[in-house]
C-alpha cells in the first residue's frame, strides 16, 4: 500500500510528562478516556518517555515500527505446555484450508508475532499477539480478561517466534493490562483490544510492527494478512493467509481469510510505503487490527478496525510504561556510596535506577574485573544477560579482557552463578555492517576460556552446561580469527601457550571432534600447491602440523631471552610437539595430512 503524505505531514512526539499532556497534544482527536488497568507484578514500575508517532491532518496516523539490526537469538527454551481454546474463538470455513505455515518465524517481521499463554484459575489457554513496542504486546480483549467471569487472567506470557516446541527468544511476561474500559463494563466489541506491557524490553531484540488508522478505506483494496498460532495446529506452530477484505467501516475488518481458534489476537496488517518529509521510501509492515472472531462462512471472520481513538489510546499507554523504572532499595549489604552512583532518574520524588545506566556500569565493571563492583550492580538490578552495543553480554566481556587476572576470575564466577548464559553468541564486532553481511560470527564465552588458556574456566562453564561442541565462524576482524571446532583455537600459534596441551586433553575428554575437517573439498591436503589455509582448512591435526613447520620447528630462539624466558621459548614447542603426537589417533587422518 501507497501512502504519500507530502507537505500536509504532520509529526508528533507523545512525550507524556504529565496525565493531563493527552489533552493538549491530541488538540480535538478523539482519546479513549479512562481505560482500566490490571497490573500484574507490582515489583516492575515504568516511567513516561517518549514515543514518535505521525498524523496527516484529520485523515490518519501512524506509528512506525523497529526492525532490529540483527535479531538476539538466545538460548532454545522447550516451551511444552497443554492448552485450551478461548470460547470466543471458532473453527475455520470447512473443508477449506489456506493458510501458510511461516517457516522462517526468527525473521523480521514474523519475530515479532507470539503465541500468547493465559492462565485463568489454574487452566492454560492459547491466544496470538504481536509486539507494537519495544515491551508491549497487542492482543485480544478478551485473550486478557473473561467477561463471563468478571476476571482478569491471573498471568500472561508471550513467546515470539515460537516454533514446536522451540521458543528461541523465550519467555517475556507480562506485567501491565491496559483494556478499553467500554469492553469491561459491557463487553463491546469494537472494542476487543488488549495492550500488554512486558517485564523485558524483548523488542529490542526481534523488533516490533508499526500501528495505523485511517479513515480512506479504499486503502483497504490490498490484502491484508492474519498471522498467528491457531489451535489446530498445537497453538505452537506460526501459520498466516494473505487476502482482500470483505468489508471494512469505521469499527470492524471483515475477511475472507481461514482461522482458527488461538488465532485470537492475531494482528490483521500489511505492509505500506510511506513517503515522509525526509524523502525515506520503506515498505513498513504495520498493524491495521486485531482478529477476534471466527464468523459463519456467509459472514467471514473479522476483528476490531484500529480507529482514531484507539489508535491514539495505545500510544498514549505505550509512552506512560516506554521506560523501565525500579524504585531503589537500599539493603545493609550494599554501601550508600556505591548505590548513590547509579542514581540516574528522579521520579516523583522517588529514587530510581536507570536500567540502562546500571548494565553501562557493569559491562565496565566485568570488564576492568572488579567483583565487588560486580556483585552490587546485580543487587541493584542489573541484566547479566544484557547485551551492549558491541554486541557482548558481561560474561563476554569480562572472558575478552586482556590482561585476564584474579579479579576477572572472580567475575566469571559471580556472572554464571547469577545464571549468565554461558552459551551467549557475539552478536557483532568492530562493525556492524561486517556481521550483518557475513552472518560468520558464533564466539561464546568458551571460545574466550580456550583462546585464552584459562583450562579452570573452561572446567568452570562446561560444569554450567556449556556446549563444548559449538563451532567457531570467526573470520577478521572477530576478536577469534579463527573457523572450526575449539581444538582449531586451541593450536593456533596466536593462543597456543604453556599450558595448553593440558587444555587440549580436557577438550578431547569432553568429546570435541579432533578429526573435524573444516574444508573436505580435497584443498586440505594439497600443501604443496599452496591452497591450504590454515585459518579455513583442514582438522586440528593439519593445522597443528602446518603451523608448526612454519612457525617452530625452524625458528631460532631470540638471543636477547633471559635464561627464564629461553627455557619457556624451547618448552612452548616441545609441548607444540606433544599435541601433534595426541592428536594423531587415527593413522588414516596422520597418512593424509602428512607432511613431507
Amino acid at each position: 500500500m501507497n501512502i504519500s503524505f507530502a507537505t500536509l505531514l504532520e509529526k508528533r512526539s507523545l512525550a507524556v510528562g504529565i496525565l493531563l499532556l493527552s489533552c493538549s497534544l491530541f488538540g480535538s482527536q478523539k482519546v479513549l478516556e479512562g481505560g482500566v488497568e490490571h497490573v500484574l507484578d507490582t515489583n516492575v514500575e515504568f516511567i513516561h518517555a517518549t514515543h514518535e508517532y505521525t498524523v496527516l491532518k484529520e485523515i490518519m496516523g501512524f506509528s512506525k515500527g523497529e526492525e532490529p539490526s540483527e535479531a538476539i537469538q538466545q538460548a532454545i527454551v522447550m516451551y511444552d505446555e497443554e492448552l485450551q481454546e478461548m470460547l470466543e474463538e471458532k473453527v475455520l470455513i470447512p473443508g477449506r484450508d489456506r493458510r501458510k505455515r511461516v517457516e522462517t518465524p526468527t525473521h523480521y517481521p514474523y519475530s515479532c508475532f507470539g503465541h500468547i499463554n493465559m492462565i485463568f484459575s489454574g487452566e492454560s489457554y492459547g491466544g496470538s499477539g504481536v509486539l507494537v513496542g519495544p515491551q508491549h504486546a497487542l492482543t485480544a480483549a478478551h485473550c486478557v480478561y473473561d467477561f463471563k467471569k468478571r476476571a482478569w487472567a491471573d498471568s500472561v506470557s508471550i513467546y515470539c517466534a515460537l516454533s514446536d516446541k522451540a521458543a528461541p527468544y523465550g519467555k517475556v511476561s507480562g506485567v501491565r493490562l491496559y483494556v478499553p474500559d467500554a469492553y469491561i463494563k459491557s463487553k463491546d466489541a469494537r472494542y476487543d483490544v488488549a495492550l500488554v506491557v512486558l517485564d523485558q524490553p524483548v523488542g529490542y531484540s526481534v523488533g516490533w510492527l508499526g500501528c495505523i488508522f485511517t479513515e480512506d478505506l479504499t486503502m483497504f483494496k490490498e490484502p491484508v494478512s492474519v498471522t498467528g498460532y491457531p489451535g489446530d495446529k498445537g497453538f505452537k506452530q506460526m501459520w498466516t493467509m494473505s487476502q482482500r477484505v470483505a468489508r471494512v467501516d469505521s469499527e470492524r475488518i471483515t475477511y475472507d481469510i481461514d482461522t482458527y481458534g488461538g488465532q485470537s489476537g492475531s494482528p490483521i496488517w500489511s505492509k505500506f510505503q510511506v513517503n515522509t518529509q525526509s524523502n525515506e521510501e520503506k515498505l513498513w509492515p504495520m498493524v491495521v487490527g486485531i482478529h477476534t472472531h471466527g464468523g459463519a462462512q456467509k459472514e467471514g471472520n473479522s476483528g476490531i478496525h484500529l480507529t482514531e481513538e484507539k489508535f491514539n489510546f495505545i500510544m498514549l499507554r505505550i509512552s506512560q510504561t516506554r521506560k523501565f523504572a525500579v524504585k531503589l532499595i537500599r539493603s545493609p549489604k550494599v554501601k550508600a556510596r556505591s548505590a548513590v552512583k547509579v542514581l540516574v532518574v528522579k521520579n516523583n520524588d522517588d529514587d530510581s535506577i536507570d536500567y540502562a545506566q546500571l548494565n553501562a556500569q557493569l559491562w565496565q565493571c566485568a570488564s576492568q574485573g572488579k567483583p565487588e563492583r560486580v556483585a552490587e550492580l546485580i543487587k541493584l538490578g542489573a541484566d547479566v544477560n544484557q547485551y551492549n552495543e558491541l554486541g557482548r553480554t558481561p560474561l563476554l566481556a569480562v572472558l575478552e579482557a586482556r590482561p585476564f587476572t584474579d579479579g576477572h576470575r572472580e567475575v566469571v564466577k559471580i556472572l554464571i552463578n547469577c545464571k549468565a548464559d554461558v552459551n551467549a553468541c557475539i552478536l557483532f564486532g568492530l562493525t556492524l555492517r561486517y556481521y550483518k553481511e557475513s552472518g560468520i560470527n558464533r564466539i561464546t564465552p568458551l571460545c574466550f576460556a580456550v583462546a585464552g588458556c584459562h583450562t579452570d574456566i573452561v572446567r568452570l562453564l562446561l560444569n554450567h552446561k556449556a556446549n563444548p561442541k559449538i563451532l567457531v565462524r570467526g573470520a577478521e576482524p572477530s576478536p577469534i580469527p579463527v573457523w572450526g571446532s575449539l581444538l582449531h583455537v586451541a593450536v593456533h600459534p596466536s593462543y597456543f601457550v604453556q599450558g595448553s596441551k593440558e587444555l587440549i586433553e580436557f577438550l578431547l575428554e569432553h568429546g570435541v571432534d579432533p578429526h573435524y575437517n573444516r574444508n573436505s573439498d580435497g584443498r586440505s591436503t594439497n600443501y604443496h600447491l599452496g591452497l591450504f589455509d590454515p585459518s579455513k582448512d583442514g582438522t586440528p591435526l593439519m593445522c597443528a602440523r602446518y603451523w608448526f613447520e612454519k612457525n617452530m620447528r625452524h625458528k631460532e630462539c631470540p638471543p636477547n631471552l633471559s635464561p627464564t624466558e629461553r627455557q619457556a621459548f624451547y618448552q612452548r614447542i616441545k609441548e607444540y610437539e606433544e599435541v601433534i603426537t595426541l592428536l594423531s589417533l587415527d593413522e588414516q587422518t596422520v597418512s593424509k595430512c602428512c607432511l613431507c
